[in-house]
């Protein structure tokens, strides 16, 4: 499975005592936009004259709460390589600021500036790489990704093409769907 698999499945298999904000990096990007994204998805009410400050205000005292009443606050952000640096920062600064905990699904071109931000912060991260496919594996996803379609009989590649593709892809699942869709 992908990032945006892998940032599905635990989205749909959080504890109960978990508070999530569900963020795509693809439609937010600056750290005002994230900030407002995250705050929607805690369920808290921005004012329409919001400013980042307030923003950053809210979420803080929102996490605290939750974490009096025994809540972990998460944010996932799907996308996250697609984030500006500010939107970034001003994430792991609320991080460090609150005790909200974020888990990026990103492009590993992103380690850098979060490993920047981290340090700056004094906020304690870890990564996670996700491997891409080899031949196999990845003649094998594509075959599930054709089911999954409703398509039947042999996927419409040769053994080449499919050794193009993951040369080409990196063997990353995302990057194999949106060549097999060229």
């Amino acid at each position: 499975m992908g990032k945006t698999t892998l940032y599905r499945e635990l989205a749909a298999t959080l504890e109960p005592r978990v508070k999530a904000a569900r963020i795509n990096g693809s439609l937010v990007n600056t750290g005002f936009e994230v900030l407002s994204a995250t705050a929607q998805g805690f369920g808290l009410a921005s004012p329409p004259d919001a400013n980042t400050q307030s923003l950053r205000m809210d979420l803080v005292g929102h996490v605290e709460e939750q974490t009096a009443a025994d809540r972990l606050c998460l944010a996932l952000v799907d996308d996250a390589h697609l984030l500006d640096n500010k939107a970034l920062d001003s994430l792991i600064a609320l991080a460090h600021e609150s005790g909200l905990h974020l888990v990026f699904f990103g492009e590993v071109r992103m380690v850098p500036i979060i490993e920047r931000a981290a340090s700056a912060k004094g906020v304690g991260w870890q990564e996670i790489r996700l491997t891409g496919y080899g031949e196999a594996d990845a003649r094998d996803y594509l075959e599930w990704r054709f089911s999954q379609a409703k398509y039947r009989g042999r996927i419409p590649f040769t053994d080449n093409q499919v050794k193009d593709l993951v040369k080409l892809s990196e063997g990353l699942p995302g990057r194999i769907n949106q060549m097999a869709n060229v």
